[in-house]
């Protein structure tokens, strides 16, 4: 479930449906579709599975443990299932989480699953599974950019970028060659108008990019406060209603 201020907004996200793993488009469509494969929430496991390959949560990195655990759990699996029943109902507004906030290590815990992702496939990926992964690849590239930009000075910002770079290099040099006039995917867009800085190793440059570019870290430092506003705008409604205030 997604909290949209005082709402909340149910995220449906499959139908009851059964994948094989050698059907290798179906089980794509399972593992790439947003929140399935990235949590243990709302998901069964067969203990058998983990017991036999001997899985575990990887206990030291600090992000992403669980997105970890699942790619390495799928990798294991034969068929996989869905209902499209609602069972489980997840809080997404909490301010105090990893998920909202900056930590140095997030850029090589993210990479972690990033590789592991990569082993779910088996020979050369197709046109649209490259798409896929390097639309997943520069999403989260470019997440780990805004927060630097939003969170850090420039001077810890700038540092961070060219760390972070020297570290995807590897996955970043194997993004396909695309262009900007067919691409949907608004993380490769960005790519292309970025790389320019990544290329000459500008990251005072990517750093200025990524400062004029809409951060969402923006809104959600402004959710409490809109929040606070709301409810007691809410309350006021109330006593009014109560007292009969017209």
């Amino acid at each position: 479930m997604q909290i949209f201020l005082l709402k909340s907004a149910e995220l449906h996200l499959f139908d009851e449906a059964s994948f094989v793993k050698t059907d290798v488009r179906a089980f794509d469509k399972f593992f790439t579709s947003n929140f399935l494969a990235y949590a243990p929430w709302a998901h069964l496991y067969k203990n058998q599975i983990i017991q036999a390959a001997g899985l575990k949560f990887k206990t030291d990195i600090v992000f992403g443990e669980d997105t970890l655990f699942n790619y390495q759990y799928l990798q294991h699996c034969s068929r996989i299932a869905t209902t499209g029943e609602v069972v489980y109902y997840y809080n997404r507004v909490n301010w105090g989480s990893i998920t909202k906030n900056y930590y140095p290590s997030r850029n090589k815990d993210t990479l972690f699953s990033l590789n592991e992702r990569r082993k779910l496939y088996s020979g050369e990926l197709t046109e649209a599974q490259s798409y896929k992964e390097d639309d997943q690849l520069l999403f989260t590239f470019s997440v780990l950019c805004q927060d630097y930009a939003f969170f850090l000075s420039k001077d810890s910002a700038v540092e961070k970028l060219r760390e972070t770079h020297l570290m995807y290099r590897p996955l970043l040099d194997g993004v396909g060659t695309y262009n900007g006039d067919i691409v949907q995917s608004q993380p490769i867009k960005s790519w292309l108008d970025y790389r320019r800085f990544l290329d000459e190793s500008d990251y005072e440059g990517l750093y200025e990019y990524f400062r004029g570019q809409p951060n969402f870290r923006t809104f959600e430092r402004r959710y409490p406060l809109a929040k606070s506003i709301l409810t007691r705008l809410r309350i006021f409604q109330l006593f009014q209603l109560r007292i009969g205030y017209r």
